[in-house]
């Protein structure tokens, strides 16, 4: 017998397992209309602002993720390299357009 389930010793099943991943479905669908119906209101130059918003947001997502997980990783040199390889590709494939 398992002992050890999630809610207080009885088992978990059908959306109640799934209540993240349906709060994370909604949630897209819900900004997606949003962003849809308010895009041809929006200025360029409000856009630009809210691009580099989110962009330095997920830059810095990323630097504490690397902050966190730095000491505790076995290859950092991996993660050096890793960055510089995709930095090449990515310039030698265009990316940026």
């Amino acid at each position: 017998m398992i002992r050890d389930w999630p809610s207080h010793g009885r088992p978990v099943f059908g959306v109640q397992k799934m209540i993240g991943v349906l709060t994370n479905f909604f949630g897209v669908i819900v900004g997606t209309a949003i962003g849809c119906l308010i895009n041809a209101e929006i200025q360029q130059k409000y856009e630009d602002v809210l691009y580099a918003i989110l962009g330095l947001i997920a830059l810095g997502i990323g630097m504490e993720s690397i902050a966190a997980n730095m000491p505790k990783s076995h290859y950092q040199v991996l993660f050096i390299v890793s960055l510089a390889v995709g930095g090449l590709l990515g310039t030698w494939w265009d990316l940026d357009g």
